[in-house]
């Protein structure tokens, strides 16, 4: 006679956050302005979101954190999106999504003057056609 495998908990329950995953995915679609979609640090906010939103409602069981010495009273969430299992989830998302840096300030003629004497030393020591192509683009 072969028994089943012992399940604790018959009722089916998002103890780990799968429904706030699923919300910060459909965050992750929305078109963006530099690129395809919006990048990770404006889907991040919709994790941010979902946590103060918890903590703001009845749902909010935190307790004390730390010695309570300070000035602020400091408690801890019971969110899912405070929890092990979110925090692993929003780091792969970070590292699919990658990020898209854009120069938001001017490059100075002595950056310029720099830039090209680190690469015009490195193509002077190149044997390397490909290599020496590479740095003239």
């Amino acid at each position: 006679h072969q028994s089943l495998p012992f399940l604790p908990d018959p009722d089916l329950k998002d103890k780990l956050g799968m429904r706030h995953a699923l919300r910060v995915l459909q965050a992750s679609l929305r078109s963006g302005r530099y690129t395809q979609n919006v990048q990770f640090e404006t889907v991040r906010k919709t994790e941010a979101w979902i946590g103060n939103m918890h903590d703001a409602g009845e749902g909010y069981r935190g307790t004390p954190v730390g010695d309570g010495g300070g000035l602020e009273d400091k408690r801890g969430s019971s969110c899912e999106t405070r929890g092990r299992w979110f925090r692993r989830f929003m780091r792969g998302v970070k590292l699919r999504m990658g990020q898209v840096r854009y120069q938001n300030e001017p490059i100075t003629s002595e950056i310029i003057l720099e830039l090209d004497a680190i690469i015009s030393a490195e193509w002077r020591e190149t044997v390397d056609e490909e290599r020496k192509e590479h740095l003239e683009e």
